[in-house]
């Protein structure tokens, strides 16, 4: 099958576009691309963790002995992360991103050819491939807010199907939306606002009903037994499910790079001229804002149908109260609430969805095509010249988009200590992970970081109460030896017995919690002196227990569990 010539540029531009928005990332395949205090650590993991029962390893693997019900948050990713895991799971990371990168342009301008020429449909790559937003979750590692492209291949076999009338169409359009939803319950939420905004539109003018909506309603029918274990496991989640009863004050001094349920409404219109320390950029680029400002005047028939849900998703990004420059617009006594907070009042539910700027996102991809139909006006006679404006959207999204750019990426292996352990088996590492104050300079999930490189079953749990710490008093007495002050929040913390250390010379107690860590397929203990205050003390009592450090490297000892006395 021969290219088009058109479609050649079209690829062309896109791999371009990906390796200039990933880059330096083609030059450093293994170092992953992200933030290292970023949630870029969480996603690799869930992503790694996913691969494990396809390989033959069912685990647990994380809050060993009883495991995770955190279910893998985007699966729709996992077919473009497995083929870098031939080569490890960083390349495989990287590779996802960067075909996220290649896709969401390409995808795009598939959709914008069918309301503009090809010139025109390279703005709309434009926007996609180098969107803040985008450009924003990848340096965060929030790979459930990457697969636009889904979205934008519904919009256009949506479309398709609404002027032609194909089943084809519909069909794809349904699976499409399907998929986008099976990349997190934001984009499911998401998707379904575009859809309720957008087939009623398409449908009064083409009048083709039945296949509009039985496409939404078989993405639906496929996402539901997702969405029913979801709901068996919210429990997981159950901090998140709240609404705070006023203008939250936490980050009053970082409006410009930090939200709260929601972001400010300038961060949709002022560049950025130095980047974030950790981006969750929403800015839509002034290029791209004014081409869609002129393409909804100058083609309003095409571009109303999605100038409609992109103002919808805007305004949910607010979140629950509309602020201008941190201030929120007073209403009598009260700030002017958003239409999420008027939705979550409505229904309650939707409660656990706090991260409302990810509607950028999906905002994104309507705001492209409206673009390219302001610069099809705009070039006129002169179509090429819609080429430059999508280079100078790529440039300013890059420029002022308030990311770093070159992008940030960072050494995600395993200390030395975990490649010279013999024995197979789990292992479990003190202190647990949970002295870590949110918004330091400390890295989170650091066990689960260094587990995709080590590839053994950890007792840490990767969101939510350690069990380990919960029924194994030897461990949790161990972990109070080690000094380090809990930080979490008290439904997660053991009961205050087991932290007592008045057991600490019981010879029975401590027997029995060793054949329990050797039945559960634990084979060492690891202690990492750096991260504990008093590491000396949990040492001391391991030494007794097991004798001297099988290994001792770079600040990490390690003990083989056996029973005490052989």
């Amino acid at each position: 099958m021969r290219l088009s010539r058109h479609l050649r540029w079209d690829l062309l531009f896109a791999l371009a576009g990906a390796v200039v928005v990933t880059w330096p990332l083609v030059l450093h395949p293994h170092a992953v691309l992200g933030h290292p205090r970023g949630e870029t650590d969480n996603h690799v993991w869930m992503l790694w963790r996913a691969v494990q029962p396809l390989l033959g390893r069912s685990g647990p693997w994380a809050n060993v002995p009883v495991g995770s019900p955190v279910p893998l948050m985007d699966p729709v990713n996992l077919p473009l992360f497995l083929p870098g895991f031939l080569v490890d799971p960083f390349v495989a990371w990287n590779l996802m991103v960067a075909l996220q990168v290649l896709l969401g342009m390409l995808a795009a301008g598939f959709l914008a050819r069918r309301f503009v020429g090809p010139q025109a449909a390279w703005v709309a790559m434009a926007v996609a491939g180098s969107s803040p937003f985008l450009a924003g979750v990848m340096e965060f590692g929030i790979s459930e807010a990457f697969p636009l492209w889904l979205l934008s291949l519904h919009l256009a076999f949506l479309v398709r199907h609404a002027e032609e009338g194909r089943v084809r169409d519909a069909v794809l359009a349904g699976i499409c939306l399907a998929g986008f939803a099976y990349s997190g319950w934001y984009h499911a939420f998401f998707g379904a606002v575009v859809d309720i905004l957008l087939v009623p539109v398409l449908a009064w003018r083409h009048r083709r009903w039945r296949g509009l909506l039985l496409q939404g309603l078989a993405a639906a029918l496929a996402v539901l037994p997702s969405f029913l274990y979801f709901l068996s496991i919210r429990h997981v989640w159950q901090y998140r499910w709240f609404v705070p009863p006023g203008l939250p004050t936490l980050h009053q001094g970082h409006w410009r790079w930090l939200t709260a349920y929601g972001t400010d409404l300038l961060n949709l219109l002022l560049p950025a001229l130095s980047p974030a320390p950790i981006s969750h950029s929403v800015y839509l680029g002034v290029v791209a804002l004014v081409l869609g400002i002129v393409g909804c005047i100058a083609a309003p028939r095409k571009a109303l149908p999605l100038a409609i849900p992109l103002g919808a998703l805007l305004l949910l990004a607010l979140g629950y109260w509309v602020r201008v420059a941190n201030q929120p617009i007073p209403v009598g006594d009260h700030p002017l609430p958003g239409p999420a907070l008027l939705l979550v009042r409505a229904c309650p539910p939707l409660g656990g969805l706090s991260h409302w700027y990810r509607a950028v996102g999906p905002a994104t991809v309507l705001l492209a095509v409206t673009a390219a139909l302001g610069a099809e006006r705009l070039a006129g006679r002169r179509p090429w010249t819609a080429r430059l404006l999508a280079v100078a959207i790529v440039v300013e999204g890059i420029a002022l988009g308030g990311t770093h750019w070159p992008r940030i990426q960072y050494d995600a292996s395993a200390p030395a200590v975990y490649a010279v352990l013999e024995a197979p088996g789990g292992v479990v590492d003190l202190p647990f992970d949970n002295g870590r104050i949110p918004f330091t300079e400390e890295e989170a999930r650091q066990y689960n970081r260094w587990q995709v490189s080590h590839g053994r079953p950890v007792a840490e749990h990767y969101d939510g109460r350690d069990a380990l710490l919960m029924r194994n008093r030897l461990v949790a007495m161990l972990d109070t030896l080690c000094g380090l002050p809990p930080t979490l929040p008290p439904y997660e913390l053991p009961p205050s017995e087991m932290r007592d250390l008045s057991r600490i010379e019981d010879e029975a107690l401590l027997t029995a919690n060793t054949r329990a860590l050797i039945d559960s397929g634990f084979a060492y203990v690891v202690l990492h002196r750096s991260r504990a205050r008093t590491p000396e003390k949990a040492a001391v009592v391991l030494d007794r227990l097991y004798g001297p450090p099988e290994v001792d490297l770079d600040g990490a000892a390690a003990w083989r569990i056996r029973m005490p006395g052989r």
